[in-house]
């Protein structure tokens, strides 16, 4: 009983940050509702992936480091269409993502824009 309203309080406060975030940044209502929806099945399926790999962050830790990086690392989120032709891109000095609207896209663009931020820079 205690841990259901625990992570009740945990996930309501989850959305509050995100939402506080996300009403900071720029981003369009289809990258806010994306995003929305990405933080909605970590939460919900959270607890299987962990399972599978032992080896990991706590579904807290992760939804806090997700939105550390949406709100320091991510200035601008573009979502491309199939007929686009721009490609997709991740620019961690301009801090910029440009990818499908698909919500595994966008995790993987996340998480790859912080790892680009601290990796040595190869010449272009």
């Amino acid at each position: 009983m205690k841990d259901k309203l625990f992570d009740k309080i945990v996930k309501k406060d989850y959305n509050n940050n995100l939402e506080k975030v996300l009403s900071k940044k720029g981003f369009s209502e289809d990258v806010k509702n994306t995003l929305l929806s990405m933080f909605y099945k970590i939460e919900g399926g959270y607890n299987d992936y962990s399972e599978v790999k032992r080896d990991t962050f706590t579904k807290q830790e992760y939804i806090v480091k997700l939105i550390d990086i949406i709100d320091k690392d991510c200035k601008k989120i573009k979502f491309i269409s199939k007929n686009d032709i721009k490609r997709e891109n991740v620019d961690s000095i301009k801090q910029e993502i440009i990818c499908f609207p698909i919500e595994n896209k966008i995790l993987y663009s996340i998480a790859k824009i912080r790892k680009e931020k601290y990796c040595c820079k190869s010449y272009r």
